[in-house]
């Protein structure tokens, strides 16, 4: 089960690094003073479009790394409580003003 400790802290540290990432390249794009159409323009052109992308898919990928963990550990929890209903029976009916019991 220690396989499956949650450490959502990792998921938003990827998030926010990803987002200071895209930030700060769009403040260099936006402060670059280069001429429209030169290699340098083209070259900050393409690293930030490579950044914004490889942004996307790592977020992408940590979202759906975590969902994955989660119904895995749903599915072994699942597993684990089916031979505890088979051994014991179906859960006790509580009635109103009654005691605990099997109907």
């Amino acid at each position: 089960m220690s396989k499956y400790v949650f450490d959502y802290n990792w998921l938003e540290s990827v998030c926010i690094g990803s987002a200071i990432a895209v930030l700060l390249g769009g403040l260099i794009f936006h402060a670059a003073d280069f001429e429209h159409g030169s290699a340098a323009h083209w070259s900050l052109t393409v690293f930030i479009i490579a950044l914004i992308v490889s942004s996307v898919v790592v977020i992408t990928s940590s979202l759906f790394y975590e969902i994955r963990r989660s119904c895995k550990f749903g599915s072994e929890v699942r597993g684990c409580a089916r031979p505890l209903r088979r051994r014991h029976g179906p859960p006790a009916i509580v009635k109103a003003g009654g005691t605990l019991g099997a109907a």
